[in-house]
């Protein structure tokens, strides 16, 4: 794909006029989600780790009214055997618990 860039664009616009470009000759797929929608940071604007998912204290997401997804980042449960304790709870270990993520279950479930 070319993309012609019109002279008369300010510099500071260009990013935004290829993107649209892209996106009206395109179809995507996949989505992107800030922040503010996936979870991602608390409200001091910290990543939120597997840590704090298997932690004891309530996480404060960066904006609570805006989130549409929560990132979990599982994956570091597979890879790193410091939490190969947890893949190998029980289930009835794991909803006894108090770990902030069980907590979170419960409430989102409505267990």
């Amino acid at each position: 794909m070319v993309i012609k860039i019109n002279k008369n664009i300010p510099s500071g616009f260009i990013s935004e006029t290829i993107m649209e470009e892209i996106l009206a000759h395109n179809t995507f797929n996949q989505y992107h989600f800030c922040c503010n929608q996936d979870g991602s940071r608390d409200i001091n604007n910290r990543n939120i780790t597997l840590e704090d998912f298997i932690g004891y204290e309530d996480i404060k997401f960066k904006n609570k009214n805006k989130l549409i997804i929560i990132i979990f980042p599982y994956h570091k449960l597979y890879s790193n055997s410091e939490y190969k304790w947890f893949n190998i709870l029980k289930e009835n270990e794991f909803y006894q618990s108090n770990m902030y993520v069980n907590n979170l279950l419960k409430k989102l479930l409505k267990i």
